[in-house]
This record gives C-alpha cells, sequence and structure tokens, in this order.
C-alpha cells in the first residue's frame, strides 16, 4: 500500500492563518467589550486562540490524520490493498445518532438542575472546580442548590407543567449570573467569605468532572449568558460518553452492534445528557474491557505494553468515581498466558494488576475505618446505622441476605426493567422497554462470528465474566443495604436501575452463544440490521420524551 503524501501550500497556510486570527479577534473584542477588566477567563480563552493560530498551519494534517479515527476496509483492487473510509461503520453511526440525541434534549430540557439524579451534588462539584479557576463561588449556584428540593418536586409532583414558572425562574438565574458577572469581572478584587469556592467537595472522584469544568471555564471566558455556560458542562458529558464509547465500539471486532446499541438505551442518554457522572463509569469500564476483547477477539493478536497500560487506565479511571466497580475488573485476572506478547510482560502485568487490587481493597478498608461506617448516606431515611447493619449481617446471615438476593431479583421485574432501561431521570420511566430488550436477546445470540470468536469466550474468561457481572448487581444491593437502609430492614432501599447498566455488555456478550451461526446476515447486510436497530432506539427514545416531558405542559 502506497503512502499518501501530504503537501501545504502557501496559499492554504494563509488562508488558516487569516481564519484563526478573526476568530482570535472576535473573540478578545467581544470579552473586552462586554466585560471590562481582566479575569483568568479571558486569559484562558486568549490562551486557546494563540495556540490555535500556532496550530494552524497544521490542520490539513491534523485532519487527514483524524479520518484514520474512523472505521476503514480493507479492497483489493489491480492488485494493490487500499482502504476506503467505512461511513456506516456501527461506531461512526452511533456517533451521529448520539450526539443528535443527546443535544437535542439539552436543548429541549430546562437550563436548572432538578431532574437528572442526583445533579445538584454533581453539578456543585464541577462549579467546584470551576472555583479553583476564578476564585469565585457564585449566587446562582447556591440559589439552585437551595431549591433543589423544591424543583425536584415540580418536576415529580406538579403536572402539568407551567411552562411560564420555568421560564420565569432560568430568567431569574441568567439576571442573577448576569449580575454577578459584572462584579467579579477583576481577579484582584476583594473577595470575601460569601464569595470563597468550595474548596471542601475536592475529592478522587473529580476526575470524572474535569471535562465538565474546562467547557464551563472556556464559556465563561467568552463571556456567555449563564444558559450557555450550564450547556457547556452538559455538552462535555455528552462528548465525553461519545468520544470513550467511539473508541470502544470501533475498537472491536465482534459484538459492535450490540455494544452500539447498549450505548443507545434511553437511561443512558439520558445521563449523558446531563450533570453526573455514571456515564464516566460506564464509558470507561467498557473502554477497558473494549482493550480486553479486542485482543482476546483476534487469534494472531498478543498484549502488548500499550494494550496493557490502555485497559489498566480506563479500569482505573472507571473505578475511581465509584470503587465499587472494581470487582468488574476481575476477568482481567484470567488473561490467558499465550496471549502476551512476552513472558517479562506477562509477569508485569500480573504484579501490576495484583497491585491495583491490593490498593482498591485497602481504600475500601480505608473508607470503612475513615467513617464509612458512622452514620450512613445522608440522604437515606432514619435509622441507618452502617455499623450495626454489619453486626445484623453476621449474626442474622440467612434473614439478611436473603432479603438482599430477593430486592436483586426484583430489580429485573417489569417496573424494575423499567427503571434500567427507559429512566429519564425525576420526569418517571418509560415504555417500550420489551422491545430493547428483545434486540439485545438477539444481538447476544447472533452479533458474532462463531468460526473466529470462540477463542474470545475461552470457558474460564467467560464463566468468570458471567459470574462478576451476576455477583456485582449482589454486592451493589448489600452496599446500599448496608448503608442506605435502615436497620434490620427487611428489604433495600436507594438501588436505582442505571447501577446495573456497567454489567449489561459484558454479561450480555459472554453470556450468548458462540456456536449458532447467525443466517439472518445471509439475506439482510449488517449494516441494514444496524441502522433500523439504532433508527429504533432514536425513535423509542424520543417517545418517551414526548410522554413524560414535552407533553406534560397544560
Amino acid at each position: 500500500m502506497q503512502k499518501t503524501k501530504i503537501k501545504l501550500n502557501r496559499n492554504s497556510l494563509i488562508s488558516f492563518a487569516c481564519v484563526a486570527v478573526i476568530i482570535l479577534l472576535f473573540n478578545l473584542s467581544m470579552n473586552w467589550s462586554a466585560q471590562p477588566g481582566f479575569n483568568w477567563h479571558k486569559a484562558f480563552v486568549a490562551v486557546l486562540s494563540v495556540i490555535a493560530i500556532a496550530a494552524s498551519p497544521f490542520l490539513p494534517t491534523i485532519f487527514i490524520s483524524l479520518k484514520k479515527l474512523f472505521g476503514r476496509e480493507k479492497t483489493e483492487e489491480n492488485g494493490l490493498t487500499q482502504e476506503k473510509t467505512d461511513i456506516f461503520a456501527p461506531e461512526n453511526i452511533f456517533l451521529v445518532a448520539v450526539l443528535i440525541m443527546g443535544l437535542s434534549t439539552m436543548f429541549i430540557l430546562p437550563k436548572t438542575i432538578g431532574y437528572v439524579m442526583d445533579d445538584d451534588t454533581h453539578y456543585i462539584r464541577s462549579v467546584s472546580l470551576v472555583s479553583l479557576f476564578d476564585f469565585v463561588k457564585y449566587d446562582t449556584d447556591t440559589k439552585m442548590s437551595e431549591d433543589y428540593e423544591a424543583i425536584v418536586s415540580f418536576y415529580n409532583n406538579m403536572k402539568p407543567y407551567d411552562r411560564e414558572f420555568i421560564r420565569s425562574y432560568e430568567k431569574e438565574l441568567s439576571d442573577l449570573f448576569k449580575r454577578e458577572n459584572s462584579i467579579y469581572t477583576n481577579i484582584f478584587i476583594h473577595k470575601g467569605p460569601e464569595v470563597q469556592g468550595y474548596k471542601t467537595l475536592l475529592g478522587a472522584y473529580d476526575v470524572a468532572y474535569i471535562p465538565q469544568a474546562f467547557l464551563m471555564i472556556l464559556a465563561k471566558g467568552l463571556h456567555l449568558p449563564f444558559a450557555a455556560v450550564y450547556i457547556a458542562g452538559k455538552l462535555a458529558t455528552l462528548l465525553t460518553y461519545a468520544a470513550v464509547m467511539y473508541f470502544s465500539i470501533k475498537r472491536l471486532k465482534y459484538g459492535k452492534i450490540m455494544l452500539s446499541i447498549l450505548a443507545l438505551i434511553p437511561t443512558s442518554v439520558f445521563l449523558a445528557s446531563g450533570y453526573g457522572y455514571d456515564h464516566f463509569v460506564y464509558a470507561f469500564l467498557i473502554a477497558g474491557y473494549s482493550v480486553f476483547l479486542s485482543i482476546m477477539q483476534d487469534p494472531e493478536k498478543k498484549f502488548k505494553t500499550k494494550d496493557m497500560v490502555l485497559m489498566y487506565l480506563f479500569f482505573v479511571l472507571a473505578v475511581i468515581p465509584k470503587w465499587l466497580y472494581a470487582f468488574m475488573v476481575l476477568p482481567a485476572f484470567f488473561i490467558p498466558a499465550d496471549k502476551f506478547e512476552s513472558d517479562k510482560l506477562k509477569k508485569t502485568y500480573r504484579i501490576v494488576i495484583a497491585s491495583g487490587a491490593a490498593l482498591a481493597i485497602a481504600g475500601c478498608i480505608f473508607f470503612l475505618k475513615k467513617g464509612g461506617l458512622g452514620s450512613g448516606d445522608p440522604r437515606g431515611p432514619e435509622g441507618i446505622n452502617p455499623l450495626w447493619q454489619l453486626l445484623y449481617i453476621t449474626s442474622e446471615p440467612v434473614n439478611s441476605l436473603g432479603s438482599v438476593v430477593r430486592y436483586y431479583v426484583s430489580c429485573f421485574s417489569t417496573e424494575g426493567l423499567k427503571d434500567i432501561f427507559c429512566r429519564y431521570g425525576y420526569f418517571g420511566t418509560g415504555i417500550l422497554e420489551p422491545v430493547i430488550i428483545i434486540m439485545l436477546f438477539i444481538l447476544a445470540v447472533f452479533d458474532g462470528n462463531p468460526e473466529n470468536e470462540t477463542k474470545a469466550k475461552t470457558d474460564v474468561v467467560r464463566w468468570v465474566t458471567v459470574g462478576a457481572s451476576v455477583l456485582m448487581g449482589v454486592f451493589i444491593c448489600l452496599a446500599f443495604y448496608i448503608i442506605y437502609t435502615p436497620f434490620g430492614a427487611d428489604t433495600v432501599y436507594g438501588v436505582q436501575g442505571r447501577y446495573f447498566i456497567p454489567m449489561l455488555f459484558p454479561f450480555l456478550y459472554y453470556a450468548g452463544s458462540n456456536t449458532l451461526k447467525n443466517k439472518i446476515t445471509d439475506r439482510v447486510p449488517e449494516k441494514t440490521i444496524n441502522m433500523a436497530m439504532v433508527a429504533a432506539m432514536m425513535i423509542i427514545y424520543y417517545i418517551n420524551l414526548y410522554v413524560l416531558y414535552l407533553s406534560q405542559f397544560s
């Protein structure tokens, strides 16, 4: 295959540089004329603009490099091997679909918190990172946090909704934000305790909020109104989810369609269109599995150092916000010895993965000793005492663990499945989840190549993954039984369907058949099946969005 040389002429470089300069001058003039004075947000935008100018001569090269990220298929023509972009690859169809669904959700729903689970906590954590940049705590954010319970009650109990109330509240936040911007424009002015940043909220989980904080800082630097700054944080959530899932789907050799449909279930897309870290945990956990599976699916491939580093990095990023999901990394301990590039790499890998497991266990012990067994989760009902609950479990293991298992099984009832697949935050649960389940069942059985995929599903890895996925759900229920459920209760409080989403792909992939031949694709191309299923997911998503929100106005 011949390599394509990229030639840059003077005219193209000058044109790119001119565009960059115009963008820079426009941004700076808008910022400084609208808000005199100096602040770090403006400096941030200025630095990015200068970088854009410096990078402008390399834009054609960057563009060509980005094209290589898209799916490509090899063709034989005149005895030469050529590559062409496959625009209908599952990862490309997924990317278009998730961006359309996510962006439309952001602009349709109100520009306030209060309708995505726990989004007050996640929003404040995001702005706490922003406050490290500008050292300002905005009253706009404090007001939304103080009004959170009232807003949640409004979306839960005040149907049909009052459109004018929502608009007036959005305007109140916008006016307050605009007034504060005029006060806190200069970083050198004295700021009293009332405008201190949220320094006490910082924690390891903040790694999931860095993208939100980055775009919010950029939006503030452009002196955009509150609604735009608020949407910027949501946009970062969506882009993070879309990019990581795109990488995961593209990396797989088989199971692409199933993963793309799982990534488009309404609950996941709705969460990825708001503030939170569920999208972060889910996406990076699947990314770790995609690296693992991409090597296992190809008999000729061996694990190299870069694969080990990438997989380990993705799993660590997934576990940092929610350490409980560390148990889902268990299959990585059972990589066959003959899949490593060398014995040295095999030993290094096992030392690294064992060290990670030890750190995870140590972190759990530290969490419990430092205060995890104090008063429990403050959001839970009265009567919570994790220490007493643990003592109750040890003294009455049959009754207590029986309650946990029974509750876990009930999570997959009709209502439980709605909560897993079609949960639209505090707007409620939607419909048509049986259609999604049927599609996933079909894909679990047929989305693969039986002849080449058998080695990817070795007996040990297969049953370890299925077992880990099932037990992960039990551990989630047990954790909430300890920290969120009143002492001695015969049920479990606080568990939500979204907590089971990260286990769906590993479970369905390894529980699915690798012996049945897919005869459907002999008559219907896989691309047609993929696009039909993605279209079905989009229709289901918008039907539920209409039923649960758009149709609820008087």
